[in-house]
This record gives structure tokens, sequence and C-alpha cells, in this order.
């Protein structure tokens, strides 16, 4: 077997025969072939289509047939129009076909320019449809707030939301170091004076609570400040808030602390720092310079 030989056999191994398509009459569209290198015989198909054309004028059916062999195929074309509304009150719509006037359902098309809330305790707002009240995806936050009333826990201005009780708190500032004509009162450091060397006094390791309450506007509660000095030097600080509407817990606050003498020093994990003078006896914990918060009871 010569080279050519070896590569017709392949062409015809993948598929690349050779010989002419015939039909068997002038009136079938089925062709067949043998080919001339393996003798294998094929067979296929082929219609020569006319054009599709309509049926009737105010119709959407269509046909087409093959001039060779008379076979015939019919669809449906329509020519929808733009979307309208089914109703002035409702928001679905219907497309029509301008031929045959067949309908039908499209996307409906809201007027999100409403909104409701989830519920009566729940200051959340879903956007809703001013024609048909259908919910949308957009939702927001829409407290009720009261006025803004003094706390001695926050040792400032706070409010509280009517609907959904959330306790809102206007920021302060953090405690300022004693005052410099106190700290001249104080026995000067040496070098065999440890009173002044930064330390952490074993009788401020525990978790101190300070209770207050606040009323007015409608609306009272009780709120407790946690704060939990560690032996290994970090503390936590935060509150937690209770009414007739329910208790919230504020995030922690937290950070480093050490004492120096009978002065607490802290420092927060945004680099905010704090000194305050401080006794302790029993289990109170007692802070002359911090305004309302004076005094902490001991929780464990």
């Amino acid at each position: 077997m010569g080279l050519m030989d070896l590569v017709n056999k392949g062409k015809c191994l993948i598929g690349l025969h050779e010989g002419e398509w015939r039909a068997a009459s002038p009136t079938v569209c089925t062709f067949t072939r043998r080919c001339v290198r393996c003798a294998a015989e094929h067979s296929r198909v082929d219609h020569p289509w006319a054009d599709w054309g309509f049926l009737a004028n105010d119709a959407c059916d269509q046909g087409r047939g093959c001039p060779r062999c008379s076979l015939h195929e019919q669809r449906v074309v329509h020519a929808f129009g733009a979307p309208a509304l089914d109703s002035v009150t409702s928001c679905d719509r219907h497309e029509e076909c301008q031929r045959c006037h067949e309908r039908r359902a499209a996307s409906p098309e809201h007027v999100m320019s409403s909104w409701r809330f989830v519920s009566d305790s729940d200051c959340r707002q879903v956007q809703q449809c001013s024609r048909c009240s259908a919910d949308g995806t957009i939702t927001r936050v829409q407290h009720g707030w009261a006025d803004w009333q003094h706390s001695n826990a926050h040792n400032g201005a706070v409010r509280v939301c009517r609907r959904c009780g959330e306790l809102q708190a206007q920021p302060v500032a953090a405690p300022s170091p004693a005052p410099a004509a106190h700290a001249a009162t104080q026995p000067s450091a040496t070098a065999a004076d440890t009173s002044q060397t930064p330390t952490r006094n074993p009788a401020l390791v525990a978790h101190w609570r300070h209770t207050d309450g606040m009323s007015g506007g409608g609306v009272s509660f009780v709120n407790d400040t946690h704060l939990v000095l560690q032996a290994d030097g970090r503390f936590r600080r935060w509150t937690h808030s209770a009414s007739s509407m329910g208790t919230q817990t504020s995030e922690e606050f937290t950070g480093t602390w050490h004492s120096v003498g009978d002065v607490l020093h802290s420092r927060g994990e945004d680099g905010g720092t704090g000194a305050l003078r401080f006794t302790t006896q029993g289990n109170t914990l007692f802070f002359p310079d911090n305004g309302s918060q004076k005094i902490w009871e001991r929780v464990r």
C-alpha cells in the first residue's frame, strides 16, 4: 500500500468521504452517495425551502413549502407591542400582538414611592408600591425618638426610640487626669518609693457595676454600666439597659489598665486615655472625680 493509499484511507476513517450526492427522483429530497474510495453508503435529507410567509393578514401563522417534494411547515410569529397596564389600579402589564391581538403577561411596573414599617415594634421600613401596595427590595431604619434627657449612667444626654426602645447617647469625652493641684500634694517618687510605680492593684481586679435609672417623656428604664478589670491588665466596659420596651446591650469597649498609687489609668483600643482617683472598701469601688458614676459595686 502506497503513501496516497494510506492518506485516502485515513480520510475515510475520519469521515472525509468523497462521492456525488444523488436523489432517487426529482420529487424526493432524500439524497444518497457511495464513497469512491471505501464504497461506504450515506444518506441525507436536503429541502430547498421557500421563504416563510403569513397565511392570512390578521393571523400570525406562517408557512413554507419545499418545491421539490411538496412538504409544508408552519410556525407562529407574533408582533407584540410595548407593555401596557392591565388597569389604572394594577401594576400588572400585558403585551398585545399587533396582527392577531393575542395577549401575554409582561413584567409588572411598580411605583415605589411609599414606605411601611415591618411591625409595630420594629423601626425597619420596606419600600412599598403606592399603586398596588406590593413590597419592594429596599429597606431603611426610621426611629421615632423621644426628647433628649440627662442620664447619670452616661454622664450626658440620651434619648429612646418610642417604637423599638433603642437607646442613643451623645458621646462623652474621656475623663481628664487628676488635677495638678492634687498631684502636687502626693509624695514625690524616689528610688526607694514604690507608691508611684505602675502596677495593677489586686483590689481593683474584679467585675464592677454601676446602676442608674431614668424616667420622663413617657419612658423609664434602668441602666447598668459594667467594668471588668482583669488581672492580666486588660479591661472591658459595656452597658445593659432594660425598660418596658425590652432590653439592649451595647458593644464592648476594651483596652488596658494599670494603677499608680491611688490613680487608675486606662487606654482604650482607639488610643483614648483616662485617669481617675479611686478608693476601695470591701465590695465597693469609689471614684470621687467621676461625675455621677462615683459608686460601683463588685459583681464577682
